[in-house]
This record gives C-alpha cells, structure tokens and sequence, in this order.
C-alpha cells in the first residue's frame, strides 16, 4: 500500500512495503487519498488529481464549487467520490479514460444538509452511507457500464435522530459504524455493530462539560483485521473488535495525541498523523 504523509514543504508518497517515500510534492496535504495501482489519488479542496506512479503523469478534474468532498473509494475502474453541498452528492470518475459515470440519486438524497460520507463494498455490491438528517439509510448500487445504479434504499436504525454517521466498513459479515450525536447535556460518540443491517451492539461515551479527563469522543476510526485504531481526545486507542466487546476494553496510549489520521500497517504496527504547528508523522510498534 502506499500512503500521503506530509513533508515540511509539501507531502510525500510513502510505500509502506518498501518503508521508504517514493516521490515528493510541493503541493499541500491532500484533504482524502487513496492508492489503487497504477494511481494514487488525492484531493485539494475541490481538485481531483490521479497521479500515475510509473509515468508519473497526473490528470485532474474539479469538482463544482459548492460540493465539500468527504470521503473517497476506488471500485474498478471508478473513483468515487462521496459529499456534501449542490444537487449531486456522489460523483464516479474514470481517470484512464477520463470519463464520468452517471450514478442514481434518489430523492432522499436530495433534502437540504444531507451528505454521503463513506463507502464499502459487501456482496458484490456498492453501499453509499446517506448521512446526518434523519432517517438515514445505505443506498445500495450495482456499477454497470453506463452507469451506477440505484438498487434499493436500506434505513439504518440509529441511535437519536441527531446522529451523525461518520465512518463504516465491513469486517466479515459485521458492519462497523462510528457515529455521534449531541444533546442538552453533551454529546456522545457511538460504535455499533450490525449484521443484516440490524444493530446488534452499541457501545458508547459520553462528552460532559466540564469532565475532561474520561475518554468522551473518537474522532476517526481504522481497523486491521479484527483491531480497531481509535483517534481519541485521550490519544491513540486499541480496541478487539467482537460481538460482547466493552467500552471499558479500550486500551489507550496517551502519549500519542493530536491525531491527524492512522494507517494500521499491522495488528501491532501503525503510522499516526500528528497535527500540531505543523503536520508531522511517526511509525509506532505497540508490541
């Protein structure tokens, strides 16, 4: 795999297997990217680039002004691009032939503040994570030749009708989503389980002004395997993902805080992001 990770003057692509950067880039840091051979892609604000690594050529395309992109995905020959903002919430691009591929958008999708923010394949086909008004649902699309097409809309039971969903991926046939909600007395962040797109197992911390010093919000999520990475307001957290597992399980290392992004290399083994001044990183063993 082979990952952005910042420089002083720009970023750089670093190839994991190799542990070494194999070419660097006055630009700034990407907001998303995302490696699947021959290309890595990135994106500044609303520029899409697909830099080819052999050739090192890039193409580009920008995305409209009022979209935000938030999330991104490689499915075979499309990037997809998932957002917020304007009338289309996702966009498929084909960086060899430069194309665009059409793709369904429900009506659902167009109500005022909604957004897409992650995607994962399960079964063949591709799911889209509809967010942030209520109700929220994973629009499932089949990816023809023409274009993507809308399958069916699946509501996704969520815990309060503020819930905000930020993060999903699969982990054999579990769906893992992180997702928080605010209220009178805080907030709270969530992670659930599903199977069959049922909730089976939420565990949950609570955010409450003025007591700072318990683990009360996660800010991104990443998994190995079976480990869940953790960016927590305590610093990096590693938690067993399994059907019982408890918010008391988390096992917190404090001295990595300011967590920009985690890239799990191994079970044991990660890179963190860390944002201070600057954007900075460092490989770390959790043996």
């Amino acid at each position: 795999m082979k990952y952005a990770l910042p420089e002083e003057n720009g970023f750089s692509i670093y190839d994991g297997l190799a542990q070494q950067s194999i070419q660097s880039f006055a630009r700034p840091f990407p907001t998303l990217s995302l490696w699947s051979e021959p290309h890595f892609y990135f994106i500044e604000e609303r520029e899409v680039f697909a830099y080819h690594v052999e050739k090192q050529t890039f193409i580009s395309f920008d995305l409209p002004e009022e979209f935000q992109p938030l999330c991104i995905f490689f499915s075979d020959p499309f990037l997809l691009i998932g957002g917020k903002g304007g009338a289309k919430k996702i966009f498929a691009w084909d960086p060899v032939r430069n194309v665009h591929l059409p793709v369904d958008h429900p009506n659902v999708l167009k109500k005022f503040r909604k957004s897409i923010d992650d995607f994962f394949v399960w079964k063949d086909h591709i799911y889209a994570l509809d967010n942030h008004i209520h109700p929220k649902y994973l629009l499932k699309y089949v990816q023809t030749e023409v274009q993507m097409q809308l399958l069916e809309q699946i509501r996704l039971p969520s815990q309060t009708p503020e819930e905000r969903m930020y993060r999903s991926f699969m982990v054999g046939d579990l769906l893992v989503v992180l997702s928080k909600s605010s209220h009178r007395a805080g907030s709270t962040t969530y992670i659930s389980l599903y199977r069959d797109f049922q909730c089976i197992r939420t565990l949950h911390w609570h955010k409450v002004p003025g007591f700072g010093s318990e683990l009360s919000d996660i800010y991104d999520i990443q998994f190995y395997e079976t480990r869940l990475f953790l960016s927590t307001n305590l610093g990096l957290g590693i938690l067993e993902l399994h059907e019982s597992m408890q918010e008391e399980e988390v096992q917190l290392f404090r001295e990595y805080k300011k967590i920009h992004q985690i890239i799990p290399l191994s079970q044991k083994k990660c890179i963190l992001v860390i944002k201070k001044h600057s954007l900075t990183w460092m490989q770390i063993d959790l043996s």
